[in-house]
């Protein structure tokens, strides 16, 4: 069980990692941008980051403990894609 889960998360990697840069890509374009620093930005790009990390090793441990679920490793590419459809609509809106 292990193993299958290891070999589905060598594949998951990447795609978790192209996915997490366009989340926070969309999300930094989606927010408003100062002349003056704002920490609050910075703060809310790091809470971002770390919680699609979370999500990911969450994702990656239930694929380990659970037998025939190691499909859970692309939870957080799927995830992503809708963040970042989301994320692309309220710039869109911002915009118009």
């Amino acid at each position: 069980q292990a193993f299958r889960a290891e070999i589905t998360h060598r594949f998951s990697v990447p795609l978790n990692t192209l996915g997490f840069s366009l989340v926070v890509l969309t999300f930094m374009l989606s927010m408003r941008f100062f002349r003056v620093e704002n920490y609050g930005h910075t703060v809310r790009v790091f809470i971002l980051i770390l919680c699609l990390e979370v999500i990911s090793i969450m994702a990656a441990n239930l694929s380990i403990k659970y037998e025939n679920m190691q499909i859970i490793n692309f939870l957080p590419f799927i995830l992503s894609i809708f963040l970042s459809f989301y994320f692309f609509e309220i710039t869109r809106k911002i915009k118009s």
